[in-house]
């Protein structure tokens, strides 16, 4: 399962590792101790990273049979997935971002490295 911080640090997102139609990713607002928003994802959450902004989180989902993997890109507030950046070749190993330079890299477990634009996701 995958767990993040948002920017700022009041936000915590954490994601299902059990996988299936059920599966979440809940938003919890650590100033509060309660649950913002839950957002159903459907598969196993192997990672999730919030883009500079914080109001977005990207979602990598593993490869398995019954599953493509790739990233997902989910808005907090609406808890709704507006675009499938990547389908990987193997599961995701490591995703970050530079704010500066509003790139995103994501690394898969077969070593492949791939570079992505923030500019359009992150608005």
């Amino acid at each position: 399962s995958g767990v993040s911080f948002s920017p700022e640090g009041d936000l915590l997102a954490i994601g299902s590792a059990e996988g299936g139609p059920d599966s979440t990713v809940q938003i919890w607002n650590l100033k509060k101790n309660a649950p913002v928003q839950e957002m159903k994802v459907g598969h196993r959450v192997e990672m999730i990273l919030f883009s500079p902004s914080g109001k977005r989180v990207m979602i990598a989902q593993g490869r398995y049979p019954q599953s493509p993997g790739g990233v997902e890109v989910w808005s907090i507030d609406s808890a709704e997935k507006i675009i499938t950046l990547e389908k990987q070749t193997a599961s995701i190993a490591q995703m970050a971002y530079s704010p500066k330079t509003r790139l995103m890299v994501t690394s898969n477990r077969k070593g492949d490295l791939r570079l992505l634009r923030f500019a359009r996701i992150d608005r």
